[in-house]
């Protein structure tokens, strides 16, 4: 599944909210219920924080390509037993 297009539907979800309540808000404001807009500017806001960490998780982490590994050399009495081999 992938997260950031979850986010993303969400995001959308917030804004077709906004969009629908919009032409009703002198009725909200009256009825106490204003912040039900602001509600989903926050719902937006807090997407666009969730879609820049679920695009991050899913992006490799720098150096990834370049995992070191150590490996047995053989010969345990002619020098040192490990040595690094670098992955590309």
């Amino acid at each position: 599944m992938d997260v950031a297009r979850l986010v993303l539907f969400g995001m959308g979800l917030w804004v077709v909210a906004f969009l629908v309540m919009l032409p009703f808000r002198a009725r909200l404001e009256e009825a106490g219920r204003g912040y039900w807009l602001w509600t989903c500017v926050a719902g937006f806001g807090l997407g666009i924080l969730g879609y820049v960490l679920a695009s991050r998780a899913r992006r490799p982490r720098f150096g990834a390509q370049h995992q070191v590994q150590i490996v047995d050399a053989g010969d345990h009495h002619s020098g040192p037993a490990r040595q690094p081999v670098q992955h590309h």
